[in-house]
């Protein structure tokens, strides 16, 4: 597990009306190698328009506010696939 990782897997996408809001990024704006460093400095807002002083973020008009009451769930390991990611869940208890 990597410290920073901030990754959720959305099996079936993501419904427009679900974005509150979004931001333009520049292609290639992070150059061909971005460090760990960097990457952790972006989780903060600041370090982010610093660097990019003229991104804006765009609210979505049709964002729905019933998803408001909505968290991510946790890991579900179940979803890997391999054997050894399965034997290791069915070890779990609640």
């Amino acid at each position: 597990m990597y410290r920073i990782e901030d990754e959720f897997s959305a099996l079936g996408g993501v419904r427009w009306d679900q974005i509150e809001a979004w931001m333009e990024i520049p292609r290639n704006s992070t150059g061909p190698k971005v460090t760990v460093g960097e990457i952790y400095d972006y989780r903060k807002e600041e370090a982010f328009m610093t660097e990019f002083p003229g991104a804006k973020w765009i609210k979505n008009k049709d964002y729905n506010p019933r998803y408001d009451g909505f968290a991510v769930s946790g890991g579900q390991p179940q979803l890997a696939g391999d054997y050894f990611n399965l034997e290791k869940y069915k070890e779990k208890t609640l």
